[in-house]
């Protein structure tokens, strides 16, 4: 999981170019790369905190489930 703002001038470049190599190989992966909530700053991470706790919690529960 990850995230960029597409007004964010210095990382959003590097991560949609991460989002399609990871495409090409075909590795599982969830990116927000168009929601767009001021660049990077605390209106962009509000805007995505929601996802990424649920991404996290998600992840916590299936690896406890493996581990039960």
């Amino acid at each position: 999981w990850f995230a960029s703002d597409p007004e964010d001038w210095q990382w959003h470049d590097g991560a949609d170019r991460l989002h399609g190599k990871l495409v090409a190989l075909g590795i599982p992966h969830t990116a927000i790369l168009d929601l767009q909530a001021g660049g990077h700053g605390p209106a962009y991470y509000d805007s995505v905190a929601p996802d990424a706790i649920r991404f996290m919690l998600a992840a916590l529960e299936a690896e406890g489930r493996r581990l039960a």
